[in-house]
């Protein structure tokens, strides 16, 4: 169940369910925060992605272009420009709270057979997502690093399942 609490003038509606982040909305009255807290509920208990979890990483990206433009704006010459352009190319169309290890390591595999990448190309691809200034900075740090073990380890084992830290070698 929701909660509804009064902040200022307005109502805050707060979602907590277990498996999803806290979804959090601020209205103008209360009626309209147990609406929206009731229909958010619905679409969690159906299974179907809410609102905020329809987002993709191309969606992302396009939002942390606009705003680096407010500030200071990204070369067309850029690393960062490339790094982008290709992140949106091979992941854009995932959702961002569906994004799993398996599209990161297929997003890095596809990037070394197509452009020849390497570890350290993929990583530092791959981080510019969760990085603390990317576009999504609450993704885990640790599927870079399993992601990348998962590439160097193709030429030796599989490795079955993933018990990441945020320490590189650790998967």
């Amino acid at each position: 169940m929701a909660s509804i609490l009064k902040v200022g003038g307005k109502w805050r509606a707060l979602i907590r369910r277990k498996g999803h982040k806290p979804i959090c909305k601020t209205h103008s009255t209360k009626a309209a925060a147990e609406s929206w807290a009731r229909r958010i509920e619905a679409q969690i208990d159906d299974g179907k992605p809410v609102a905020e979890e329809r987002s993709t990483v191309g969606d992302l990206i396009d939002v942390y272009r606009r705003l680096r433009d407010e500030a200071r704006p990204i070369l067309d010459t850029s690393t960062e420009h490339y790094t982008l352009k290709q992140l949106k190319a091979g992941l854009g169309d995932k959702h961002v709270a569906r994004l799993t290890q398996q599209d990161l390591v297929g997003y890095c595999t596809m990037r070394r057979d197509e452009d020849g990448a390497g570890p350290y190309t993929c990583n530092m691809d791959v981080s510019k997502l969760s990085g603390s200034s990317g576009p999504m900075s609450t993704t885990p740090s640790a599927w870079c690093w399993c992601a990348i073990a998962r590439i160097r380890a193709r030429r030796r084992a599989t490795i079955s399942g993933c018990r990441c830290s945020a320490k590189p070698g650790r998967c």
